[in-house]
């Protein structure tokens, strides 16, 4: 039996004869993911959840969060958020241990980096009159060299989707190598959090809980004007994460692109 109501979102953080299918050949601007460092006992972290929220809510369809609890603030702590994946995604952001945090198309936003201007993470404690907002409705504006389409299928019995990326390159990229992220979120888990507004009855939205391709994404080596790529992926969703109940209706997925240059770690 299969079933498409998983939440799907198309993403594009940098704006031969081919059969394209599910993705736009028309030059677009570039969408934000937004990766949020949070922990179930970051006493603020709340605050930022707030922030990243409202940017969803006032960009539909073209901002996109992953939160990844990572750090002190979420490892030891029940239920266990925590992934193989976030030591290593915060590290590279060079955060300098700042909680909330998080970055924006792992771009660097020199205004609102939270680790001396060069660090691509970004501090967000302020619900108004923040840098990180105005950066990020800045790189709204800002054109995208590749355009991203997404579509999956799941079978409930065995729990197994079929995901299908397509990418175009309306312009060339500047590296001659880009990253194909692919990203399995949870949304929805009720479990407790500190902080203002926090409580045992929080509701935890857009949790990373896996990556299926791997750390720091597929490779994509064809990233010239005009280039098509098309991709599938098969991947099972397990009855937990962390002994946290994987619910299908809550499960979400989201892709992106990064250039190379932003493969850090092993």
């Amino acid at each position: 039996m299969k079933n498409k109501y998983l939440t799907f979102f198309t993403t594009i953080i940098f704006s031969y004869s081919f059969s394209q299918s599910i993705v736009s050949t028309e030059a677009e601007n570039k969408k934000l993911i937004i990766e949020e460092f949070t922990g179930i006992s970051c006493q603020y972290c709340p605050i930022g959840h707030t922030i990243v929220q409202n940017l969803l809510d006032d960009n539909p369809g073209n901002a996109f969060a992953i939160k990844i609890h990572e750090g002190t603030y979420a490892e030891g702590f029940n239920p266990d958020f925590t992934t193989q994946w976030g030591t290593n995604i915060v590290s590279q952001s060079n955060n300098g241990g700042s909680y909330p945090s998080g970055t924006i198309n792992r771009q660097v936003f020199p205004s609102a980096s939270s680790n001396g201007g060069t660090s691509i993470a970004l501090g967000w404690t302020n619900i108004d009159n923040n840098p990180f907002i105005t950066a990020a409705e800045n790189l709204l504006t800002q054109s995208s060299y590749v355009n991203v389409g997404i579509e999956a299928d799941l079978n409930i019995d065995s729990r197994e989707l079929t995901i299908h990326v397509e990418a175009y390159y309306t312009a060339s990229s500047p590296e001659s190598t880009n990253l194909l992220n692919v990203a399995i979120l949870q949304n929805n888990t009720i479990a407790p959090q500190s902080g203002e507004g926090g409580s045992n009855e929080y509701n935890h939205t857009h949790r990373l809980v896996d990556l299926i391709t791997g750390q720091w994404g597929d490779e994509i080596n064809n990233t010239s004007a005009g280039s098509f790529i098309d991709r599938y992926y098969t991947y099972t969703i397990p009855e937990s994460y962390n002994n946290v109940e994987a619910i299908l209706e809550n499960i979400e997925i989201v892709n992106a692109y990064t250039d190379q240059n932003l493969k850090k770690g092993s």
